[in-house]
């Protein structure tokens, strides 16, 4: 499809980078956190000398062990080791647990109370307390800043200590009573030294804490088990029915979130240094496909009735407006918490447009709330209309939350997504810069494909003033510069319905790349309010090796490892079949004219000679494109690259004509990569309805076969008339569109 004129855009103008107060804290967290990792770093390392300098035990502590596995019924497989270092009895180890026993500790305690110590560790393995432990002392390092983060790590800790002790009491039966006193000889010994391996679960943390079990278990009848009791399982679940539904959250829908990003646009549109009511309500009126637009459409309001009642109650403001974020006046803030209100009402648990909607008409005295009254809106029959479309209740359908976009489907390949529209992929970052779209006066609106309006924006090329009133055109603008890049295969998707945007629902529509621009055209219908672009592309490094060949008969370039030399090109397209002619002789092509003439492609044929495999790797792997005399590349369809393996002929079809071919270039293969960017925004305009296009008509002399209309421009229409052939409809080529009609007796 030809390109009706160059097109450049420059970046977009940003403000210098402030350090805002929020970058600051981070900084500060970023230094906090930091530190506490760099500290349970050094209590792993620590955890491992100990475990390292530590000897086996004997075979008859082994043997006190295996009989404590088996009273406990753990299965688990573990260590149990003597430690020089550690002071008191203690378990580590995530994936094969080790206990450790100081080795003063282990001749001064008999047989029994070393079985106490043993069923202790091995109760906090069966708990899986080291797993719990560590996922605490993550979420404290993330949320130090927090109080009641320290203060429930305590209250675990504590109840996971009373947890094993019950543990301990159960399995020892009739022996319970002699634990109190163990624990006290173990912590005699524990606090006669540094406490170094109090970092780890074991027998003994603190002073306070073993002090606080002892006289809980001195002051409790011995349990006959250490499961949830009846009565505490009831507990929970009655707890859990009356705090659950207390702490369900409303949300926005995608839709409500994106109102007030509209409602600044509007603002800034009409030079308001504030968001204000009536920014809002334009902003839910632009939402097309939002249930708060589809109330004001039925209701007959449409935008332009909205802005002319705007007009007459605020005046546009005489200063463009250059902070950098807006503020809401005090009656927007109580919109959105009407808006809560009402989802409440009717038992959603998300806001959607239409929630905001019946907020906004609550403040009566708002801008917004005189406009609709001055076009008969009332608040009760804005919310009669809310129910046309959605019902009360948490499984009600309809509202915007209905409108979230449809799954991934298989078209995607399960390609690599953009977050905010940009994306790293091998070793390029690809960005959607601009989006470009015209309105029904032919004046382009820039955005930066998120919905915020793009300013400084330099811009050459067509105005398609032409073209606006029956097609509908927006230009997505991608960077690096496409000399970076080849690509290979473009999809485009709505983003709402995940299907690939074709010509359902409308007269025609279709999309192309050229350089580093997408071009979408809709006709008879307008485009999608966001799309999905899908792209498969080569890489062209820099710093890659470039090798080129004139396209001369006898032409040959080497390579890394092979010769390729030039057999020959022919115009058009052919079909082929070839035939070895003998040892040390390149093969023989017999060449079939293929039915439907294109003058716009040619057939290159390459011979590849003294190609060497690499150890392991095989053949080298080349990219393969042809410039043009105007410097652009054409890659291939297919192949992507070549094979170079000796005495291989490649036969290559190119989308240029072979007078137009300059030279080929060889570079290094890097592999294909497919990405796509998410909810490219199209810029907002108002509603309209295309006009029929033009018709194309053309004159048939006799024997002629096609002919060509640029009435459709930026379209370049080519039909072809086959005779005896049936009609196959338009093909969407690279650079045109092909209508390929029946010919009539």
């Amino acid at each position: 499809m030809t390109e009706a004129g160059p097109v450049s855009v420059e970046a977009i103008a940003r403000p210098p980078v402030e350090v805002q107060w929020q970058g600051v804290v981070f900084l500060l967290w970023s230094a906090i956190a930091g530190a506490l990792l760099l500290l349970l770093a050094q209590r792993a390392i620590f955890v491992r000398s100990l475990v390292a300098q530590a000897k086996d035990a004997n075979r008859g502590m082994c043997g006190v062990l295996d009989d404590c596995r088996k009273r406990m019924k753990v299965r688990a497989k573990m260590s149990l080791k003597v430690s020089p270092s550690a002071t008191s009895p203690a378990v580590c180890g995530l994936f094969r647990p080790v206990i450790l026993v100081p080795s003063d500790l282990s001749t001064a305690l008999g047989s029994e109370d070393l079985r106490v110590v043993l069923l202790h560790e091995l109760a906090h393995i069966k708990r899986g307390d080291l797993w719990v432990n560590l996922a605490q002392t993550l979420l404290q390092i993330i949320y130090f800043y927090n109080p009641l983060l320290w203060l429930a790590n305590a209250v675990i800790r504590r109840a996971r200590e009373q947890a094993v002790d019950e543990a301990v009491l159960v399995a020892m039966g009739e022996r319970a009573s002699r634990y109190p006193q163990t624990l006290v000889s173990v912590a005699k010994l524990a606090f006669k030294r540094p406490a170094l391996s109090l970092r780890l679960i074991g027998v003994v943390e603190s002073k306070s804490a073993l002090t606080a079990r002892i006289k809980r278990i001195l002051g409790r009848p011995i349990p006959k088990s250490a499961k949830l009791g009846i009565l505490g399982l009831a507990v929970i679940i009655i707890t859990a029915a009356i705090v659950l539904p207390m702490a369900k959250a409303q949300r926005y829908t995608d839709r409500a979130a994106e109102v007030m990003k509209l409602a600044e646009k509007e603002a800034r549109q009409l030079n308001h240094a504030y968001i204000g009511s009536e920014h809002i309500l334009l902003a839910l009126a632009e939402q097309s496909d939002g249930v708060a637009a589809k109330v004001l459409d039925k209701l007959g309001v449409s935008t332009d009735a909205l802005q002319g009642e705007l007009m007459k109650l605020l005046k546009t403001g005489t200063e463009a407006v250059t902070k950098r974020r807006l503020p809401q006046t005090p009656r927007a803030k109580k919109i959105f918490e009407h808006a809560r209100n009402e989802a409440k009402a009717f038992d959603h648990d998300y806001v959607g447009t239409e929630h905001i909607l019946l907020g906004l008409m609550q403040e009566k005295e708002g801008v917004a709330a005189q406009m609709l009254a001055n076009l008969g809106v009332s608040f009760d029959v804005a919310r009669a209309e809310v129910l046309d479309f959605i019902k009360p209740g948490p499984d009600a359908h309809g509202g915007d939350e209905d409108q979230q976009p449809k799954p991934l489907t298989t078209a995607y390949e399960k390609a690599k997504a953009s977050k905010n529209l940009t994306i790293k992929v091998g070793p390029t970052t690809f960005k959607v810069d601009t989006v470009v779209r015209w309105d029904g006066e032919g004046v382009a609106h820039f955005e930066d494909g998120m919905g915020q309006i793009s300013t400084k924006v330099a811009y050459t090329g067509p105005s398609y003033s032409k073209q606006v009133p029956w097609m509908d055109i927006a230009n997505i603008h991608i960077s690096p510069d496409w000399k970076g890049y080849d690509v290979l295969e473009l999809r485009v998707f709505d983003h709402k319905t995940r299907e690939l945007f074709g010509p359902k629902g409308r007269i025609g529509a279709g999309y192309h790349i050229r350089k580093s621009m997408v071009q979408l055209r809709s006709i008879g219908g307008p485009l999608p309010d966001s799309v999905d672009v899908w792209l498969r592309l080569l890489h062209n490094p820099a710093n890659d090796s470039i090798w080129k060949l004139n396209p001369n008969a006898g032409a040959s370039v080497q390579l890394k490892r092979e010769t390729i030399s030039f057999r020959t090109i022919k115009a058009g397209r052919w079909r082929y079949s070839t035939k070895q002619a003998g040892a040390g002789k390149p093969a023989q092509i017999n060449w079939t004219k293929r039915e439907g003439e294109r003058k716009d492609v040619c057939t290159a044929v390459f011979d590849i000679s003294d190609a060497k495999k690499r150890f392991l790797r095989g053949y080298e792997k080349y990219q393969i494109c042809a410039v043009g005399t105007d410097g652009e590349r054409h890659v291939p369809d297919f192949p992507h690259f070549v094979g170079a393996a000796s005495g291989k002929l490649e036969i290559i079809e190119f989308d240029l004509p072979a007078e137009k071919v300059r030279r080929f270039e060889f570079r290094p293969f890097h592999g294909r990569d497919k990405f796509y960017f998410e909810n490219i925004k199209l810029p907002k305009i108002n509603k309209r309805t295309l006009e029929p296009p033009p018709i194309a008509v053309g004159q048939i002399e006799a024997g002629q076969r096609e002919f060509s209309s640029d009435v459709l421009e930026p379209i370049d229409l080519r039909v072809k008339i086959l005779p005896g052939a049936r009609a196959k409809g338009v093909s969407n080529h690279r650079n045109y569109s092909e209508v390929n009609l029946r010919a009539e007796p």
